[in-house]
């Protein structure tokens, strides 16, 4: 029976990683959070659920996951955020998956959104598949925003969803925003292609 490391990352998440904990009850057979400072109960709330916490000053999200799954005990990786749970239909299937023999190096599953206080299940905001099941060493996030696990093999796919439970206001959307063209512009910035004036003001 294969044994999974889950692997979170976090800064002041406090509110929202019990419910990721929570669901990750009988699926993960250790956590890993790797916290980039937070100031909140984030630590604290991770330690009363078992989890081991690290520290690591921040660089990217695909730095962080990657740094989290290094230090996992486990070969199997089941990369969570802070704002994601296990639907129960998924959590069945991980207890499927766990009781026989893995097909694939790499498993993905649909994560569907909560948005302004609504599930979205259209718009290609769903099914939305990510790549969260992985073998470590078989694969590894890649990307400066909207990591991604970089796979080139066959996928292997389990049923049922991963809510994420993205902006809250409109206020919230704003600032991601801000933050991802912030992020968007190093990554430009790192693969050396030139700032475009229109693009930065629209």
């Amino acid at each position: 029976m294969p044994e999974i490391t889950a692997c979170l990352i976090t800064l002041d998440e406090e509110e929202r990683l019990p419910r990721a904990l929570r669901s990750l009850e009988g699926i993960a057979d250790e956590i890993v959070v790797a916290d980039c400072g937070s100031r909140d109960r984030t630590r604290d709330v991770a330690i009363r659920a078992g989890a081991e916490v690290l520290t690591r000053a921040w660089t990217s999200y695909s730095d962080q996951k990657n740094f989290a799954a290094a230090a996992a005990a486990h070969e199997w990786i089941l990369s969570l955020d802070a704002d994601e749970e296990l639907s129960p239909e998924l959590k069945a299937a991980l207890l499927e998956w766990k009781r026989g023999t893995p097909e694939f190096e790499v498993y993905e599953m649909a994560r569907r959104a909560f948005y302004l206080g609504a599930w979205i299940g259209h718009s290609g905001w769903y099914p939305d598949r990510q790549r969260r099941l992985y073998r470590r060493g078989a694969a590894a996030f890649s990307g400066i925003i909207h990591e991604s696990l970089r796979y080139d093999g066959h996928v292997g796919r389990l049923r049922g969803d991963l809510r994420h439970y993205t902006i809250r206001t409109f206020g919230e959307h704003r600032d991601k925003v801000e933050r991802y063209s912030t992020l968007a512009a190093r990554q430009m910035l790192v693969s050396g292609r030139r700032p475009w004036r229109a693009g930065m003001w629209l």
